[in-house]
């Protein structure tokens, strides 16, 4: 976790504060963001809603049993779009960040983090390994889908959902009203990180300037992401030194413009 500021006087929360995101694109370092200023209470993680098939299933018996909610918490999780979910943020006063990164980074990232421990293997170790036996072509099937996950979003120890549904579940998220959609790239990137940094804290409804000011240069300082558990490399754009030029073929071919809203490398 990064230090957390001191001046607790400066941040009066008035809002819950949800931190989702797809998996592999910048939970746990935004989690640890927003978890430095003063005031805030982690209090759940819902991470597992992207592992079933129906968001509305997901809902009722991952989210719909939580019974603290407070201003200032600070709730986690990778959490497909849902009618229920939605009215539930709603309901609750919920302040949403959104985190997203472009699709291609995050099939590297993924695969990559599925397959580089084998003693303490991931769930999905051993469908990674045993249907490819190098990177490239586990991006493939990252891409277009293994077994069920070729037709439908189900992730599994036998499936594997296609790139394109991956994102699509999350995708009603980029326009809610209740949400701020920021992009991994930009907290990462020191260029923008602390501009970032003062956006989020504006969305939550911090406005005393000298909380914005003092707040921001001291978590940009956050974005040594290397701090994260889950952190591998975390670079912009690194897709482009992975991908051979088949799979970048196979990528633009599968997805064409479907993804573009994600794509953020591209307008940096």
């Amino acid at each position: 976790m990064f230090e957390k500021l001191k001046d607790e006087r400066y941040f009066i929360h008035k809002y819950p504060i949800f931190v989702n995101s797809i998996p592999k694109c910048g939970t746990n370092l935004m989690m640890n963001l927003v978890n430095a200023i003063p005031g805030i209470e982690y209090v759940n993680d819902y991470s597992m809603c992207h592992t079933y098939e129906d968001p509305e299933e997901a809902f009722e018996k991952l989210v719909k049993p939580e019974k603290k909610i407070v201003k200032g918490g600070l709730y986690v999780g990778h959490v497909p779009y849902s009618d229920s979910f939605n009215n539930w943020l709603k309901q609750n006063n919920f302040k949403q960040i959104f985190v997203i990164r472009d699709p291609r980074d995050f099939i590297v990232s993924l695969s990559h983090y599925v397959t580089r421990d084998a003693e303490k293997k991931h769930a999905y170790y051993d469908l990674y390994m045993d249907i490819a036996k190098s990177h490239q072509d586990r991006f493939k099937y990252l891409i277009e889908g293994f077994g069920e996950g070729v037709g439908k979003f189900i992730t599994s120890p036998e499936s594997i959902p296609n790139v394109k549904l991956v994102f699509g579940a999350y995708e009603k998220w980029l326009k809610n009203e209740n949400s701020l959609t920021i992009p991994f790239e930009k907290i990462i990137n020191p260029e923008v990180s602390q501009e970032t940094m003062m956006k989020i804290l504006i969305f939550l409804d911090l406005k005393s300037i000298y909380a914005i000011k003092r707040a921001a240069g001291i978590l940009a300082k956050g974005t040594d992401s290397s701090r994260s558990r889950t952190f591998r490399k975390g670079e912009i754009g690194g897709w482009k030194k992975s991908f051979n030029s088949s799979i970048e073929k196979t990528f633009n071919d599968f997805v064409g413009n479907s993804l573009n809203d994600f794509m953020v490398n591209n307008k940096l």
